[in-house]
């Protein structure tokens, strides 16, 4: 872990160096030292003397040297080859993280002025405050000493101060600190990560070094999801305080809104009310400018009971919220599709093996109100497809969106010919009444990976865990039985495969790594893998053999961790939402301190 709480493989190389700097800063200015002692004397042996009184106060003289009292000066030279000699200081901090010291180094300038009075500089020209005072007198020539002689001095002179330069060089160069890159400008220009702490009003934006480079600051906590968008716009969703299903068990959610680089609202859309409250998660769809959004909706038990729903199993507070997705229009804010798990469920009497498409009324029939508990919606252009996470299943399911909303209430219609039935799911055979092992438990955050990037086409899963029946987490890539037409195989002997991942990470042991609740994963353009640690508030990267490269720690300004983040998202520096925009790091990122408490009663994940 380096200073600013961030850990890194370069940061291995950071500390060894680190620990090294004193001896080599040491031998530096010994070295320096005996330079200068040995330029002194060499002028004393000239007839020179040690300037002192003629330089700025605060600086140190540079071993210049001028003609001693009463020493013979040469005549005036001609007009255009006056030589004159100046010495300057320029002092610079040299910053590494928070190890800063002072470097100082000489620079000789010289003069050649001609016959009109024009003057060419020759090598760098330090600050002004760093010269000698205008007012001293000029160094010249001394009796005996041509201008060869004179070079021949300031080479000696230059000599060991750049011996000195080098070192200093090679020594920061070795010690570079982190993998965000800073331009000379001092702006980051690598990846950049993005998140919203669950007890926190505000969203980050930060570089690999735990630097805060932007703070998006809102009225609500999250509710939960935040992303940055190729427009530069951030879509976020808000727990607001209207929201009618928190009257029960505790909600999230209820609104979604963009905000401008300066955390103007430009589009806020409130779906909070019985018949649909936001919740979890929204997704932005490229194709259109539409955003899909996880919603409840409220079904009351005597509907539960004629759809086929054991009265053992109905909640005490006479209802039941099922989840639903709805596509909203920014520009006429308005539902223009809408999806129901309640048009398709197994119809009373029916085997639920035989209607793999359907949902089980009595399957994770418990007496909580919340029945299936979607987590997170994915939106895949090129199949025009939608992914639903279903914790409660531990289930992820794929609904075909080419349908219209009346078709999507229905079994046939749109590009598959199903209706709004599903075409895909996968994490547990016995939801739909199929024997064999359950793959997920209570999953996050699954993801169609990009094209370009390893594994392209592949779903990529974050696999939470039970704390009863396998108390870690996976991340796990899985390799969809996938039609050229865009449907899906399926086995009525096994169901739908794979039967295992194609890749999976494991901690090691496995039981090291446990976040029972929201989190996710991300593929990296590098190929690797950015997991989020949703419960502990921690970000990592892992390399395809399993190896942390990277990890981050949300910390608070008192030192306090463990702050909730529903998942982070990372972007690289070519991102088109970051186009055009200054990013210079603001030190080390620590969030307001806030009671993690503040979330409410009954809050759900």
């Amino acid at each position: 872990m380096s200073k600013c709480g961030v850990f890194s493989t370069s940061n291995f190389r950071c500390s060894h160096w680190t620990a090294l700097r004193p001896k080599y800063w040491a031998r530096a200015g010994t070295a320096h030292k005996r330079a200068s002692e040995a330029a002194e004397t060499r002028a004393r042996n000239r007839g020179l003397e040690r300037i002192d009184s003629s330089v700025r106060e605060g600086s140190r003289p540079c071993g210049l040297a001028r003609p001693a009292p009463g020493a013979a000066t040469p005549s005036s030279p001609r007009p255009d080859s006056i030589f004159r000699s100046r010495v300057g200081r320029r002092t610079s901090r040299l910053s590494h993280g928070k190890d800063r010291r002072m470097s100082t180094a000489c620079y000789v300038t010289r003069e050649l002025s001609g016959p009109l009075g024009a003057t060419r500089r020759e090598g760098p020209r330090p600050p002004r405050t760093a010269y000698h005072d205008k007012s001293r007198e000029p160094c010249r020539r001394v009796r005996g000493m041509d201008r060869e002689g004179a070079r021949g001095m300031e080479r000696q002179q230059r000599k060991p101060l750049a011996a000195l330069a080098l070192i200093l060089i090679v020594i920061f160069g070795l010690a570079g600190c982190g993998e965000n890159p800073v331009s000379a400008s001092g702006t980051s220009s690598g990846p950049v990560i993005l998140f919203s702490p669950i007890a926190s009003t505000s969203v980050y934006l930060m570089n690999l070094d735990g630097e805060k480079l932007h703070e998006w600051q809102t009225d609500y906590a999250p509710g939960y999801s935040v992303y940055l968008l190729p427009t530069g716009l951030l879509l976020r969703a808000q727990s607001i305080p209207e929201r009618p299903f928190s009257t029960l068990q505790g909600s999230n959610g209820g609104r979604v809104e963009m905000l401008d680089w300066d955390s103007k609202v430009v589009w806020s859309y409130d779906y909070a009310t019985l018949a649909g409250q936001q919740h979890h998660d929204e997704f932005w769809m490229p194709t259109n400018g539409h955003v899909l959004m996880v919603a409840w909706e409220r079904r009351t038990a005597a509907e539960a009971l004629a759809a086929g729903r054991r009265a053992d199993t109905l909640p005490s507070e006479g209802e039941l919220w099922v989840d639903k997705i709805v596509e909203a229009d920014p520009v006429t804010d308005r539902i223009v599709w809408e999806w129901r798990t309640w048009d398709h469920l197994v119809p009373p009497g029916a085997a639920p093996a035989d209607n793999p498409g359907l949902v089980d009324p009595n399957f994770a029939a418990t007496p909580g109100v919340d029945w299936t508990h979607a987590n997170a919606v994915f939106y895949n252009a090129a199949l025009d497809q939608v992914m639903l996470s279903v914790r409660n299943f531990s289930e992820i399911w794929v609904i075909d969106h080419s349908t219209t909303t009346a078709q999507a209430a229905g079994h046939a219609g749109g590009r598959l010919g199903r209706g709004g039935d599903l075409v895909y799911r996968w994490g547990n055979r016995r939801a739909y009444g199929m024997a064999g092992e359950q793959q997920l438990f209570g999953q996050h955050n699954p993801t169609w990976i990009a094209d370009g990037l390893n594994g392209a086409g592949h779903l990529l899963v974050f696999d939470n865990g039970d704390v009863n029946t396998r108390p870690y987490s996976t991340v796990v890539e899985l390799e969809t039985p996938l039609r050229g037409d865009g449907s899906y195989a399926y086995d009525p002997a096994t169901g739908y495969g794979p039967s295992a991942p194609v890749w999976q990470y494991m901690a090691d042991p496995p039981t090291s790594f446990f976040a029972n609740i929201i989190s996710g994963a991300q593929r990296l353009a590098n190929g690797d893998t950015l997991v989020t640690n949703g419960v502990a508030g921690r970000f990592f990267e892992v390399t395809p053999d399993g190896q942390t490269v990277w990890s981050y720690v949300v910390t608070d300004t008192a030192g306090a961790t463990n702050y909730m983040v529903f998942r982070a998202v990372r972007y690289e520096a070519d991102y088109p939402g970051l186009a055009g925009r200054t990013l210079v790091p603001q030190g080390p990122l620590r969030i307001a301190a806030a009671a993690q408490t503040n979330l409410g009663k009954g809050i759900r994940y």
